[in-house]
């Protein structure tokens, strides 16, 4: 599959019960999850919360380590919101190749070829 140019071997879908706890009134908080095999160069496509929780959005998810995730959430309530235990949609993709060194471009940005 190529994606703007990115070639990745494959798209892995995971499913993964997350209890986010309570986000803060007017706040967006990063929720860390464990995402076994995901590595660094990884790059999660996207996320998906099941359910609408009023004042609340599901933002990004970004890898943080190996195996590591954090989601963004947002509330713009003015209370803290508790978020229920769910599962939750990863679609994650694996560049083919991470080019860095010497074929990087000269403003250091990692480029997937």
């Amino acid at each position: 599959m190529s994606v703007s140019g990115i070639t990745f071997n494959g798209l892995t879908y995971t499913a993964l019960p997350i209890s986010p706890g309570t986000i803060a009134a007017n706040t967006s908080a990063a929720v860390p999850v464990t995402l076994n095999g995901i590595l660094t160069t990884d790059v999660i496509i996207s996320v998906n919360k099941p359910t609408v929780t009023a004042g609340v959005d599901t933002g990004s998810a970004i890898i943080t380590a190996a195996n590591k995730a954090s989601i963004v959430f947002q509330n713009s309530s003015a209370s803290g919101v508790g978020l229920p235990t769910e599962t939750y949609i990863f679609v994650i993709g694996r560049p083919e190749n991470v080019l860095g060194g010497p074929d990087a471009p000269a403003n250091g940005n990692v480029i997937f070829k």
